[in-house]
């Protein structure tokens, strides 16, 4: 949610943006189809990022809502399943490859920082923490430096 808009991702029809300003009538106002699965969304400023499955992290500019459009990507090295964005940085849970943190100063050129290895698959957790789903625990990866990995 931001504002009047909730941004919702729907799988093999990418990002939709629904005006929620009359709750019991919510409408459609704009999309855009990504190219891969978008499973997951978070929105800061004037960008939706979106975790895209097996095309990675995708930045779309979402200052006019009727009429989205991709500003950026990064294609993670595993498959994108969740995000969260806090300050200038995206923070993807992985899937096997753990948590990767990316650096979203440029909207148009993200580019990976660092990232946190799990022992299972990872999901989207909130903030900068990470939702391990085999062992059912959050790991707090302090920014992406694999020494303050530890349980919380």
């Amino acid at each position: 949610m931001d504002g009047n808009y909730a941004y919702v991702t729907n799988e093999y029809s990418g990002l939709r943006v629904v005006d929620v300003s009359n709750p019991a009538a919510p409408t459609q106002t704009g999309f855009y189809d990504t190219p891969g699965s978008a499973w997951g969304v978070a929105v800061a400023g004037s960008y939706a990022y979106i975790a895209d499955r097996d095309t990675g992290l995708r930045v779309v500019d979402v200052s006019n809502p009727a009429a989205p459009s991709e500003t950026g990507f990064y294609d993670t090295p595993g498959s994108a399943w969740g995000v969260a964005v806090a300050g200038n940085y995206a923070y993807i849970a992985d899937n096997e490859l753990g948590l990767r943190v990316v650096d979203v100063s440029n909207p148009a050129a993200p580019s990976e920082i660092g990232f946190c290895e799990s022992p299972g698959p990872a999901t989207a957790g909130r903030g900068r923490k990470l939702c391990l789903r085999r062992r059912f625990k959050l790991w707090d990866c302090g920014g992406g430096r694999e020494q303050s990995r530890r349980p919380v």
